[in-house]
């Protein structure tokens, strides 16, 4: 299943802040820095500061001006919902889990902060934590759509894909155009193998989102794992259109186009991707991966290699290396790749095959992981 979503994001249909200021302008935060400059104790002021810079995307120097108000003036729920708003939307989990039960310490029946804290266990990888949290606000409130969608999405990363599509069911009855609870019921049908009934379900997510590209991403990638690659790229192409800025977008594109046969297409798109998000491991190995079925095999090295400098711990970017230098004749330098690929753990489970021919080379040319560091 994909990440949930951003807590607080319109798409992720989360739980929002509660918006009390009229649209934002420059002149509004300079009358609020001059009354600052008269009144700097005046904990309202820095809230309200906070608030407008947060309407204006300046997340950060939002952060500091209610964490600022807070140290004032603890005692507000609501500004403390707000700043796990914030850090939740800047990647900050820990610190958000904690502001969302300080605003449950004042108000333990502060409905949105228990959605949102429940959102942020699942998004800090505590599934089980958060669908108990899920469940506890069902028992209260049973007809509260987010918890129902949110109980489904964690219930599927568990493995339980019956008990999930009850879940996003009942989400639905409550809130029948929400396109993210649709988009998750599709992840859950595919998982099931019920292909159409996952494609119906993502043309539903892109009809109630019509603005957002990731039902169409979605359809994408499902029909390009089933090898159905036209049908795939009409997906994304429908996905281009909406967000042409998007690297996943360009990524499936391009994995969809080599599937057709139509490799230089298919790295222009790769190519396009990576110039959007220029780290990112994923797309440089898809790029490395048809480079290499090209024969083109030092420039798909290159994409490893850059892949690596993201992220050194990267299980598929060392693998990944590793068989182009087998390919290459280098076996010596391909039993290295294998070696760092095999001491950085965890392996997952799909891994298992990729790790017995890794172990298969490490003996036939190193003889032992022990220079390695820790197996």
């Amino acid at each position: 299943m994909p990440p949930s979503g951003t807590i607080g994001s319109p798409e992720a249909g989360r739980a929002r802040r509660r918006k009390t200021l009229n649209p934002t302008t420059e002149q509004e935060l300079d009358r609020i820095d001059a009354r600052l400059a008269q009144r700097p104790g005046d904990a309202d002021l820095w809230a309200e500061k906070g608030g407008l810079l947060a309407r204006m995307g300046r997340v950060q120097e939002a952060l500091a001006c209610i964490s600022r108000s807070l140290e004032i003036d603890p005692t507000s729920e609501e500004l403390w919902f707000d700043l796990g708003v914030l850090q939740a939307e800047s990647g900050q989990l820990g610190y958000a889990l904690a502001s969302f039960e300080a605003a449950l310490e004042l108000d333990p029946f502060h409905l949105e902060a228990r959605l949102n804290r429940a959102h942020c266990l699942a998004d800090s990888g505590r599934t089980g934590a958060a669908l108990e949290s899920f469940e506890d606000i069902l028992a209260e409130y049973p007809d509260e759509p987010q918890a129902w969608r949110g109980a489904g999405s964690c219930r599927q990363q568990l493995g339980r894909t019956e008990d999930a599509l009850f879940a996003l069911g009942r989400a639905l009855e409550f809130a029948p155009e929400d396109a993210e609870t649709w988009r998750l019921r599709g992840h859950c049908l595919a998982s099931a193998g019920r292909d159409d009934d996952a494609l119906a379900s993502f043309e539903r997510a892109a009809r109630y989102g019509s603005s957002n590209h990731r039902p169409w991403v979605d359809a994408g990638a499902m029909l390009i794992a089933r090898g159905r690659m036209a049908e795939a790229l009409a997906y994304l192409d429908s996905a281009a259109r909406l967000s042409p800025g998007s690297p996943e977008v360009w990524m499936h594109r391009g994995l969809a186009l080599d599937g057709l046969g139509q490799t230089a297409e298919a790295v222009r798109c790769l190519d396009r991707a990576l110039g959007l998000a220029p780290g990112s491991s994923q797309i440089q190995l898809k790029k490395a991966e048809i480079l290499a079925s090209l024969g083109e095999l030092e420039e798909a090295l290159g994409c490893c290699l850059r892949a690596l400098e993201t992220n050194e711990r990267d299980l598929a970017a060392w693998y990944q290396r590793g068989q182009i230098e087998e390919q290459m004749g280098r076996m010596a330098e391909a039993a290295r790749s294998y070696a760092r690929f095999l001491i950085f753990r965890p392996h997952p489970v799909r891994l298992e095959a990729e790790r017995a021919h890794a172990v298969e080379m490490v003996r036939s040319y190193i003889g032992s992981l022990e220079d390695w560091g820790p197996r």
